[in-house]
């Protein structure tokens, strides 16, 4: 059975009047896609529905961060994107935003003593997998002292990664603004401006997003917090939808005539 793929178009408020449950129009057509976390099958697919968009010339694929860990292709995932950056054709444009898994193979190449424990067990170890390399799992619950083998395995990792992919994971930006919209991973906190933000905040979440509606007129479009849907409310577009384990990859395509969501699936044939 095919999961719908259109699932709405939320029309915009008129120009100049503040809505927060009408997203406003976008200046030009953007695609905002939810956490792949490995995925790279529903992201071909995701890439594949966009690209027969009559629009898709003109449109600005963003990648909302998490591309790593958990999913069983992540490799394949940063390869794929990383190739669209530099050559984006079907598209105008293709980015890629730092999520917190991003964030956290950051951290393990940049101290593995410190960070490889925790990133190892929240989908580290699938990443690590997807390069072909044996992940090491830190025993007694976490509090091995002998991290020698992390050092190591922190070393292989990054010449099998390659300096060229790292370098455009450490220039990952945090945030993508145009207009009345701004997307991140994790969202925003909605008292303060964008260009004050901290970096958690962005990358992590604010614990006032989803409970305060920013005041400004800026709609934020993220991943990061796993939805249902994909859902439009209240100044936020939510499009994370745990593809990693629901099979559903989620996207929102911003353009003047309003949001439309879009979902993937593995059932989705080429056609749809």
């Amino acid at each position: 059975m095919k999961f719908l793929s259109r699932l709405r178009l939320l029309r915009p408020a008129p120009v100049g009047q503040i809505d927060l449950g009408v997203p406003p129009p976008a200046e030009a057509p953007f695609c905002v896609i939810g956490d792949p976390h490995g995925r790279h099958d529903l992201l071909m697919k995701m890439l594949e529905k966009l690209a027969r968009r009559p629009d898709a010339a003109a449109l600005r694929v963003i990648c909302a961060g998490d591309m790593v860990d958990r999913g069983p292709e992540s490799a394949a995932v940063l390869r794929h994107l990383k190739g669209l950056g530099d050559n984006p054709a079907p598209f105008a444009q293709v980015l890629c935003l730092r999520g917190n898994h991003e964030e956290m193979l950051l951290n393990f190449l940049g101290n593995p003593e410190r960070h490889g424990p925790r990133w190892l067990t929240v989908g580290g170890a699938e990443t690590l997998m997807s390069f072909d390399l044996s992940p090491y799992r830190m025993g007694g619950g976490g509090t091995e002292t002998n991290t020698a083998p992390l050092v190591a395995l922190r070393d292989r990792f990054a010449k099998t990664l390659g300096a060229d992919l790292h370098r455009w994971l450490k220039e990952l930006p945090l945030m993508w603004r145009e207009g009345k919209w701004a997307v991140t991973h994790a969202g925003a906190d909605p008292r303060k401006p964008l260009d004050t933000q901290t970096d958690a905040a962005l990358v992590w979440g604010h614990g006032k997003f989803y409970r305060q509606a920013r005041q400004d007129g800026i709609w934020v479009a993220h991943g990061h917090r796993i939805m249902p849907d994909a859902t439009i409310a209240e100044g936020r577009v939510a499009v994370d939808t745990g593809a990693y384990r629901s099979n559903r990859l989620s996207a929102a395509v911003m353009t003047s005539a309003g949001v439309e969501l879009l979902q993937v699936s593995p059932a989705d044939q080429n056609d749809v």
